[in-house]
């Protein structure tokens, strides 16, 4: 199959690429140089020509210290309106498939240790998480108009080698050797591998009942920040220092720092069930946690010995 991946030099849109090459698909780059920016305004209908599948990874990113003048304006224009844009040129090429990268941060700021489903009203709080829920629903009219073949996963936190964000500054905590105040912390987090939200992206390229489903993709094994500390240290051959403080001290301790949004995902819940998208198309992550944080504190340790 012919499959265009947006965003082909990103964190994701690497490893997507050369999964779908590995599975013998002719994979072609979408970005800038290729089909130009992403915007209401795009005209990409003869890039498109001759392809099967467009797997949409490329986005104006979560900012979490917003500087731009215009946030949702700007957020709109490339999540929303260019993937509507997108998606109508790719209808007019003749593409079948469109695989839409959302995010789990459509269900709201603030999670909970019972997990979202499907069937939970999403409310999102900012306008990045906005914009990829404007995306879908845009996604939705132009299947319902025109028989495109939308799928839609909405992620949580995606980790592997190259991870930059939360959570490289998690590995850089969990391996430092210094006390880590969270022992008490009894949340719960849903996150992704770099390796199985590749293969969920390739299952929702081909799947026939992939066709239509917007679902929710994780490991599949929620697990506590404390717990999440010892097992990236275990990868390390090392044995990470924790101790208890009372959660509520910490949250007033970063609230008075201005660390809140800190505290909130290192204390807080954010869980979401992947049950939907594994019951329609058999999809089992072929990477467990402990599998998927070995591999990527090997790469963490490999760039901290070339410094």
């Amino acid at each position: 199959m012919r499959v265009l991946v947006t965003g082909p030099t990103g964190f994701v849109g690497r490893a997507a690429m050369a999964r779908l090459g590995r599975d013998g698909h002719e994979v072609i780059p979408g970005g800038r140089r290729d089909i130009g920016n992403l915007g209401p305004d795009a005209n990409m209908v003869d890039r498109l020509a001759g392809v099967e599948a467009i797997v949409h990874l490329a986005a104006r990113a979560h900012v979490m210290r917003e500087t731009y003048p215009e946030p949702n304006e700007d957020y709109d224009w490339v999540n929303a309106e260019g993937t509507f844009k997108l998606a109508e040129d790719a209808t007019a090429a003749g593409v079948r498939r469109f695989v839409y990268l959302s995010t789990a941060k459509v269900m709201g700021p603030v999670g909970r240790a019972k997990p979202f489903t499907e069937t939970d009203a999403p409310d999102p709080a900012d306008a990045y998480a906005a914009s990829k829920l404007r995306a879908e629903l845009h996604l939705a009219e132009v299947a319902f108009l025109t028989g495109l073949e939308v799928v839609v996963l909405r992620a949580p936190l995606v980790y592997g080698p190259g991870v930059k964000g939360n959570f490289l500054s998690l590995m850089h905590h969990a391996l430092s050797r210094r006390p880590l105040p969270l022992a008490s912390i009894a949340n719960r987090r849903s996150l992704i591998s770099l390796d199985n939200l590749t293969d969920a992206l390739a299952v929702a390229v081909t799947h026939p009942a992939a066709a239509g489903l917007t679902a929710f993709v994780s490991d599949g094994e929620d697990v506590s920040t404390p717990a999440l500390i010892r097992r990236i240290a275990t990868a390390a051959g090392r044995t990470p220092k924790l101790v208890a403080l009372p959660p509520w001290l910490l949250r007033g301790g970063a609230r008075l720092t201005g660390k809140g949004a800190v505290a909130d995902r290192l204390l807080g819940s954010y869980a979401v069930s992947n049950a939907k998208f594994r019951s329609a198309t058999g999809w089992d992550p072929p990477q467990s946690l402990d599998g998927g944080l070995a591999e990527t504190v090997s790469w963490f340790l490999s760039t901290q010995a070339n410094d």
